[in-house]
């Protein structure tokens, strides 16, 4: 069965305090978008290919215990007590490090495909708790609309998002390592530290406390930020932000907006932007 695991923003993230296991605590609008990576799955011998939308195969993501769709498998066999021998064929659309929960994304696909390959019929609340144990952002996925989350990511509750549309803006050259952004989080906070890279705030740019720290570990972060701002002020100062903790950008931006007439305005300084820091870029809905 084929599936598509879709990306997620985060509108706004909030570190709000730290659980007992050391995780942090947060508050953030989760909202799933287009953007999207597709996962192929059936009964087999176990075979695993990661690949990108031209066939090329991805080797820097790991298919060992530690990726997120073996977890899945994993954690659902404990849960149902099933041995499962599935085959994978994963085509990644959603960039690694760019804070817009691809490997999340794709463990929840696989947590629902085994539900109907092995007809468990599990309720929402079992995939929940599968979910939870494979990492703090895949509960979300189960779900797949606007949220508020809470806690370390397993506390979920249904909102709605205002917006309809953004452009996003993923770097090619800067892969965030979202435990590096939280370490560099603690280490400010705990030594009372001015970041290094102190970005230019808007009031238009939407809150996320792992803002500062991301420009401090990943200075070259700082070009993303500089576009989302110049596009988000052509678009009448347009609520733009950080997604997770980086490296991808957003603005909200129109429906009806043509992203090309915009990128190739000869007034702006976009085109040449993006083609020098090799920033990748792309209109997404909210679903």
């Amino acid at each position: 069965m084929k599936l598509f695991c879709n990306a997620k923003l985060n509108i706004s993230l909030s570190i709000v305090g730290m659980a007992s296991n050391n995780y942090h605590l947060i508050d953030s609008l989760f909202v799933p978008i287009s953007l999207h990576d597709t996962l192929t799955i059936s009964r087999g011998s176990g075979k695993f290919s990661i690949m990108h939308p031209n066939g090329v195969p991805i080797d820097y993501i790991p298919k060992t215990a530690d990726n997120t769709c073996i977890k899945a498998i994993t954690e659902f066999s404990k849960f149902t007590d099933i041995e499962c021998n599935v085959d994978i064929k994963l085509v990644k659309r959603i960039p690694s490090g760019g804070g817009l929960g691809g490997g999340s994304s794709d463990a929840g696909g696989v947590i629902k495909a085994l539900d109907t390959i092995y007809h468990t019929n599990l309720s929402s609340d079992d995939m929940l708790k599968i979910a939870a144990k494979v990492g703090a952002d895949v509960p979300f996925f189960i779900i797949n609309k606007p949220c508020r989350v809470r806690g370390i990511g397993d506390e979920l509750s249904l909102t709605t998002s205002k917006y309809k549309n953004a452009i996003i803006f993923m770097p090619k050259r800067v892969h965030c390592d979202t435990k590096k952004v939280y370490n560099e989080y603690d280490r400010l906070k705990t030594q009372m530290l001015e970041p290094t890279v102190t970005p230019a705030f808007a009031e238009n740019c939407s809150p996320n406390d792992l803002l500062a720290p991301a420009l401090n570990v990943y200075p070259k972060l700082e070009s993303v930020a500089q576009l989302a701002r110049l596009v988000a002020a052509k678009l009448g100062n347009a609520p733009y932000g950080m997604s997770g903790s980086g490296s991808t950008f957003w603005v909200i931006c129109p429906p009806e907006l043509n992203l090309y007439d915009l990128i190739l305005d000869n007034n702006l300084d976009i085109k040449k932007y993006l083609l020098e820091h090799k920033i990748m870029f792309q209109k997404v809905d909210f679903i």
